[in-house]
């Protein structure tokens, strides 16, 4: 996301050459300065995980595919309309950025309940007590996406 890449699009080309890789669902939405993009448990984002697991399925099927659940931070921005933003990758194509735009334009803020970690410093027993117990509840949820929905798994994979 922070690239302004579809992570289907990141799939298709890294896919051949994956030995192993993580993944996580996130809500991308436009931005005035571009897109925001914010992690969220496995089958609450716009991210078409369906595809990209089909993708390792036939691109990369003995790479191992880990779920890197982390819920609990506020969206970042990805100022992709800002040509500051670009000189950092000089060669990327108009139709992978067209791909990007495309998950850009199918999003919206997530509209969930979660604890939000938002600030630096010491936090309160309670609150970390409490974003635990979310992403522990967050984790959970997504195990069972990607057994029910993705049909991924040991035996998925």
């Amino acid at each position: 996301m922070w690239v302004a890449a579809n992570p289907v699009v990141t799939m298709e080309i890294l896919g051949p050459y994956t030995v192993t890789t993580h993944v996580r669902d996130s809500v991308v939405f436009e931005h005035p300065r571009g897109a925001a993009a914010q992690w969220v448990t496995l089958g609450e984002g716009n991210v078409d995980m369906k595809r990209i697991v089909e993708l390792h399925r036939q691109l990369c099927p003995q790479a191992a595919m880990q779920l890197e659940i982390i819920t609990g931070r506020p969206p970042r921005i990805v100022p992709y309309l800002e040509p500051e933003f670009w000189k950092a990758f000089p060669k990327s194509l108009g139709s992978e950025l067209a791909s990007f735009e495309a998950l850009v334009k199918s999003g919206h803020a997530y509209m969930g309940s979660m604890v939000i970690e938002d600030s630096p410093g010491k936090k309160p027993t309670e609150y970390v007590a409490a974003l635990r117990e979310q992403q522990e509840f967050d984790l959970a949820a997504s195990l069972v996406y990607a057994k029910t929905k993705l049909g991924a798994g040991i035996k998925g994979f």
